[in-house]
């Protein structure tokens, strides 16, 4: 088969530029390409980082939401089961308790004249 093909003969000068090429500009573009992909990497792992502080973050306040609208032992319940499930839960049931439901007269504009404190001392007597 080499019989059939040409015969090329390289200058010695432009053996010299290939050789410099493969030698020199090869490796250094491994190195640049390996930092360039070292670079991403790092910033690809801050975001991930971000996002997952982010994420805590939300978690946290939407726990301390739950644990604001409802009795302790119920949001510790509820924070391990996921929203959809919560409507599954059975129902609760209490001795001894009372509950009053009304409506006052004024409340809104009394809300927004009195501090927190004050109202649920209101609300309390």
């Amino acid at each position: 088969l080499d019989r059939h093909l040409p015969r090329v003969v390289i200058k010695p000068w432009l053996q010299t530029i290939f050789y410099v090429i493969n030698h020199t500009f090869c490796p250094l573009v491994v190195v640049l390409a390996s930092r360039i992909t070292v670079v991403e990497f790092l910033h690809r792992r801050a975001l991930v980082l971000h996002s997952d502080q982010s994420l805590s973050e939300a978690h946290r306040k939407i726990q301390d939401l739950i644990k604001s609208l409802v009795p302790l032992f119920l949001a510790k319940e509820l924070a391990t089961k996921p929203p959809r499930l919560w409507s599954q839960r059975p129902p609760d049931t209490f001795v001894n308790l009372s509950l009053i439901q009304m409506d006052i007269a004024g409340f809104t504009k009394l809300s927004a004249e009195i501090s927190a404190d004050e109202l649920i001392l209101l609300l309390n007597a």
